[in-house]
């Protein structure tokens, strides 16, 4: 489930908009304390930088 949020974010990021918001966020995070918590390891999710790449999807291109 963590890793489909993930793989949401990312293709906003790529597609240039955002339709993955808050409430996923809150879930993923929900999800990843439960992971930690179980003594499991995922790689969080660069949230910032997902953003910047949709920032910079959305600047004309030359």
């Amino acid at each position: 489930m963590y890793e489909n949020i993930r793989d949401q974010v990312q293709a906003d990021a790529i597609a240039g908009i955002r339709l993955v918001g808050e409430p996923a966020r809150q879930r993923a995070e929900e999800l990843r304390r439960e992971i930690e918590r179980r003594g499991l390891f995922c790689t969080p999710i660069d949230w910032i930088s997902m953003r910047q790449r949709q920032l910079t999807a959305d600047l004309p291109k030359p």
